[in-house]
């Protein structure tokens, strides 16, 4: 069980909301839930496992495959040095400061507005909810690996239409 800060604890909903921008794009969102969270059964360890590479790759979204990997190196010394709460809550700060901004921003350039409001919406108005505890389940990182790879299937087939439009292999 993680403990939260009085800082952190309020950025939880606004941070968990952004994943709803998937509901954008239905059918590829249902694909990917269904797959991870109910048809690929997988162990604790293989799910954490996949859990921290899927988050180093959708992060090098915002920071690059190589900034990406410092970020989760910092957080995992962070976790050493100084324990699992300290680590997550300095992630936390990443995330609310840096990865929820640039994933509404990318949904918003994609054109789903609505799908950058009523997240955003949900998460600011849930903020005095915030919980003072948190635990990272095994469902919530296959809850989280779908959002990543749903939002990865849209960066592919955006890349791969590049290079198919641009005559490159």
């Amino acid at each position: 069980m993680i403990k939260l800060t009085p800082v952190t604890a309020p950025l939880l909903p606004v941070i968990a909301a952004h994943g709803l921008t998937d509901l954008a794009r239905p059918k590829v969102a249902c694909v990917h839930y269904a797959t991870w969270c109910f048809a690929i059964p997988l162990s604790r360890k293989v799910t954490t496992c996949a859990f921290c590479a899927a988050s180093v790759f959708h992060l090098s979204f915002d920071l690059g495959p190589f900034f990406s990997t410092l970020l989760h190196a910092a957080v995992a010394i962070i976790a050493w040095v100084s324990g699992n709460d300290v680590a997550f809550n300095a992630f936390m700060y990443y995330f609310a400061l840096i990865h929820v901004p640039l994933h509404y921003l990318r949904e918003y350039r994609k054109g789903n507005r609505m799908a950058v409001l009523l997240p955003l919406c949900l998460g600011f108005s849930l903020m005095p909810l915030g919980p003072k505890t948190f635990l990272m389940t095994d469902s919530i990182q296959k809850l989280i690996i779908a959002h990543i790879s749903a939002t990865s299937d849209w960066y592919w087939h955006r890349r791969h239409a590049k290079t198919a439009h641009s005559g490159a292999t």
